[in-house]
């Protein structure tokens, strides 16, 4: 990378996907690291560039900014208030109230349905059912998670979720990382302040990735 005469080159984080369609997940990576950074600049590691190897059509890259960190769970109370600014600062930018993501996201090799909807309800619903069908892809079907199913999508989230729609509290979409679990968390080396990475961002509601 360029730098200023005189002065270092900052140091960057290349990571390299030798993988068959994957290119798509990548750039998924890269689209919602970008516009977390904006709510959150401390927050995660600023997103570079994104691509295909011209020597290689089927290896990709990601390129952000290198933060040393150490890969340990960062202290809760840091963490979560990181997290609520992220959130507190992103409401009332998503397009048009809407709730979903301009690309699809991964959590690791499973697509999300990130196409905009209306309504948290809607939203989860899709995205929920969407989560059933590849698990049973995987496992198969279960009777007995058929039967519950009906009643919950029926009587359950529309008796929880429907009333946040409602008034003058209406939920409004905030921006979420969207794959937090302690694989993706940190602490920078030298001040234990947290950091995030590799995110599925989507629109949601604030609650929904904890």
């Amino acid at each position: 990378m360029s730098s200023a005469v005189g002065l270092p080159a900052p140091k960057a984080l290349l990571k390299s996907f030798s993988v068959e369609d994957v290119d798509e997940v990548v750039k998924s990576k890269y689209e919602s690291a970008k516009l977390l950074h904006t709510f959150s600049p401390s927050g995660l590691p600023k997103p570079v560039a994104f691509g295909t190897y011209a020597s290689d059509p089927n290896s990709h890259f990601y390129l952000c900014a290198f933060i040393d960190m150490a890969l340990r769970i960062p202290d809760p109370a840091k963490f979560c208030a990181i997290l609520a600014e992220m959130h507190q600062n992103s409401i009332g930018h998503s397009p048009e109230g809407k709730f979903g993501f301009h690309v699809p996201t991964y959590q690791g090799n499973m697509p999300q349905n990130n196409d905009w909807t209306n309504t948290w309800e809607e939203y989860y619903v899709r995205g929920l059912k969407d989560f059933i069908k590849q698990e049973q892809a995987v496992h198969g079907r279960s009777d007995e998670l058929e039967e519950l199913l009906v009643p919950f999508f029926e009587k359950v989230v529309p008796r929880l979720l429907r009333p946040l729609e409602w008034g003058e509290k209406k939920i409004k979409p905030c921006l979420l990382h969207g794959d937090i679990w302690y694989g993706n968390i940190a602490e920078r080396t030298g001040t234990d302040e947290p950091i995030m990475f590799d995110p599925a961002a989507f629109w949601a509601h604030n609650e929904c990735g904890l």
